[in-house]
């Protein structure tokens, strides 16, 4: 250390103060130290600990003062200290823990000091010894932060928690124990656990518990606990044990209320198998019983009947009387249903207006008559509503497994299902049963097979568009006009004739669906045309659906995806069929408009097919009118062909629609339509349908997504497609070949 200054006067009274032989004592002392002023607490001399500790050097310790190295913000504790410090002391020794200094970085330093008066001739000296508890501090701070979170999880727990020693006698309780067993702390505390709420009857199990707990296992049980007042409550049990060392010192004992839960798991649970308007089981619930009925049949049986109720009008009631009428119906119906049924029977609400009820232990016969029975008794009633009186008609189909049969509850649901549809298509009768031999039963059943082909091509996109030329009637070579028409990809890839994929489209309401996926692919594949610089159509046309026409979003699903592919307006044409524009006049003269508003063409199909129609002509501004096929091809040897067109042709001219005369097979039939004065023919004559194919390109990949294609009105979820299905007894669109 150096002899001058302020420096040489601490090394003076270092000197003075302490023999030579302790002054190494002092200035390598593990501990820090320091010698100040009492008066002006200005420090003296330090040691090497004491410039380490705080990292301050020797000679800026010398130029400060006590309160200079001070925490900032000191607290009254901190002044309290200092005070005692540095003023007199008779005892001449003192000490005060918690003090706040800091480093030289700033970092605050907490410390014990103990301190010591010395004289130093007349002077006045005091000597501290500096205890850094820094760590000490910060691990108190730590273990009084954790014992805070257990005390508030302890007390604010929701959960009853009673602290246990390994003799299960109770150590503390909180509040939510208080308040689920009713007891107070002061008369918990004490007492064992197993004596204050466990129920005699679960002795053996909280004895089985408690070993466990000793071994330091944890353990959780739903079971039964008592309150004071005897009343059992609910619990899930979760113990704790409490480990120390290795040796299990005592158990938290956990009790979670679980009565409200029991009612709640109770509800929910015939929530979930019951339908909430009849109260009957629903769908999923009853196929999980009949399935246990069927597997459990003893020797003996006669069989299992399944009756598919489908409650007739229910639709048109609901839609036009509103969902309260539609409830009402609903439950006079499973209330009739319940009253006719057998002890033993199985009787649910699976569908919006149907009902199926499945009979044990009874022979074909016996089923046949008491759905005859229910059909009559039925109809005898009226279901009566704001004055007005409906009939309450039910088509009840039947399908009957013997004995030794095999089918499944899912079989025995499809064959009922499928015979109560021809009950109602028959009209004259309310019973249909099912046999496996019978020709409308295969026919539902193939229809049923094109409905889920249809779901799965839209799917899995393998719907693929051919185009036939149409070509001018003068000139059959020039000018590229093409119809797109659709085909399905069997699962070997090979096309195949579309009536079949057309006809089930349209029974199981498919059809929007359908056009949606053809118009966006077109549009995909002109855009590739455009992008690869190939050869583009003139003229590009698409049929629309009678079912799509009726969709009130569709000429804004057109216009989104013209704008999607950037596609010309005027090189589409969309065709719609006469008698969809007829029976949808309104609609179809809206649609005509807004088409032709964004710069699309319109054609009229398959025109001709209803006389009546002619004076619905003047009702739609069109482009071209297409004369339908039926009077095309037999058009040389029949004067009545010749003459329709001749006059259909001659109607269309005057309206200024040019017309198309489709089904041209050969060339006598074209020379004609040329004389007759018709503007352009298509024909198997003429073009046949060819794949549309873009350069090399694979089809687009990113077409319709499942919202666009959910977009119609008509329009369902594919995985609804086969729940929604309807028997064609509605047109909802053509059935020729597109």
């Amino acid at each position: 250390m150096a002899d001058t200054g302020e420096a040489g006067r601490g090394e003076d009274i270092l000197g003075r103060l302490i023999r030579k032989d302790l002054r190494l004592f002092f200035l390598r002392n593990p501990m820090p130290m320091c010698l100040f002023d009492p008066d002006t607490t200005r420090i003296l001399e330090v040691n090497e600990a004491a410039v380490a500790c705080y990292g301050y050097s020797r000679e800026e310790f010398l130029s400060k003062s006590l309160y200079e190295i001070r925490w900032s913000e000191h607290s009254a504790l901190d002044e309290g200290l200092l005070q005692a410090t540095v003023g007199r002391s008779e005892e001449g020794v003192g000490s005060w823990s918690g003090l706040r200094h800091r480093r030289k970085d700033g970092a605050p330093l907490w410390v014990n000091v103990y301190y010591q008066n010395v004289a130093v001739g007349a002077r006045p000296i005091r000597l501290a010894m500096i205890h850094d508890a820094t760590q000490l501090h910060h691990f108190a701070d730590k273990a009084a932060e954790q014992g805070e979170y257990f005390r508030q999880l302890f007390v604010g727990s929701r959960d009853a928690i009673a602290m246990l020693d390994t003799d299960h006698v109770i150590i503390d309780v909180n509040p939510s124990f208080e308040s689920l067993f009713q007891y107070s702390k002061k008369e918990a505390l004490g007492k064992r656990i197993d004596d204050l709420v466990v129920p005699p009857e679960r002795e053996a199990e909280s004895a089985a518990i408690s070993a466990l707990s000793r071994t330091g296992m944890n353990e959780r049980v739903d079971t039964v606990r008592r309150r004071k007042d005897g009343t059992a409550v609910h619990v899930r049990l979760t113990g704790y044990p409490v480990v120390v060392r290795g040796r299990t010192v005592g158990v938290y004992a956990i009790y979670q209320d679980r009565t409200n839960n029991r009612k709640l798991t109770s509800e929910l649970s015939y929530q979930a198998s019951h339908d909430q308007v009849t109260g009957l089981i629903n769908r999923r619930e009853f196929e999980r019983a009949a399935a246990e009925l069927l597997a459990n049949s003893t020797a003996g049986h006669r069989g299992f009947a399944l009756l598919h109720i489908d409650l007739d009008h229910f639709k048109l009631i609901n839609d036009s009387l509103g969902t309260e009428a539609g409830e009402r119906i609903l439950c006079e119906s499973a209330s009739l249903l319940r009253g006719r049924s057998r002890s033993g029977d199985l009787l649910a609400r699976i569908g919006n207006g149907e009902f199926a009820l499945l009979l044990c232990d009874v022979t074909l016969p016996i089923a046949e008559r008491f759905a005859s029975r229910l059909a009559q008794r039925a109809a005898a009633k009226r279901f009566v509503h704001a004055g007005q009186a409906w009939p309450l008609r039910f088509c009840i189909g039947v399908m009957h497994r013997g004995a030794d049969g095999d089918q499944t509850i899912a079989d025995l649901a499809s064959g009922a299902a499928m015979a109560s549809r021809l009950a109602g298509e028959a009209g004259d009768r309310h019973v249909g049963i099912f046999r496996a031999d019978d020709r409308d039963l295969r026919r539902q059943r193939d229809d049923v097979i094109w409905g889920t082909r249809v779901a799965d091509a839209i799917s899995q996109k393998r719907l693929i568009l051919f185009l036939q030329k149409i070509s001018p009637a003068a000139a059959p070579n020039e000018g590229s006009r093409y119809e797109v028409l659709l085909r399905l990809l069997d699962e070997s890839g090979v096309p195949m004739p579309p009536g079949a994929l057309i006809a089930a489209a349209e029974r199981f309401r498919m059809m929007p669906l359908v056009d949606r996926y053809v118009i966006d692919l077109a549009l995909a594949h002109v855009r590739q045309s455009c992008d690869l610089g190939s050869e583009l159509p003139d003229i590009v046309s698409i049929n629309i659906s009678g079912m799509s026409l009726g969709s009130r979003d569709l000429a804004s699903f057109i216009s989104s995806k013209i704008a999607q592919y950037r596609v010309a307006p005027g090189m589409l044409c969309f065709e719609v069929t006469e008698t969809a524009a007829i029976r949808n006049l309104d609609v179809a003269a809206a649609f005509i408009a807004e088409m032709r508003a964004l710069g699309c063409k319109v054609a009229l199909d398959d025109f001709g097919t209803g006389m009546a129609s002619l004076a619905y002509l003047r009702n739609f501004d069109v482009d071209y009118v297409k004369i339908d096929g039926q009077f095309i091809r037999d058009l040389i040897n029949n004067p009545f062909d010749l003459a329709t067109v001749e006059s259909l042709n001659r109607l269309a001219q005057i309206k200024g629609f040019k017309t198309v005369a489709e089904c041209v097979e050969n060339e006598e039939t074209l020379l004609r339509l040329r004389e007759l004065g018709v503007d352009f023919v298509q024909g198997f004559y003429l073009h046949k349908p060819e794949a549309w194919v873009v350069g090399n390109l694979p089809l687009p990949r990113k077409l319709l997504s499942a919202q666009e294609l959910r977009g119609g009105a008509a329009a369902q979820p594919l995985g609804k497609l086969m729940e929604a299905a309807m028997p064609s007894g509605q047109d909802g669109g053509r059935s020729s070949p597109r």
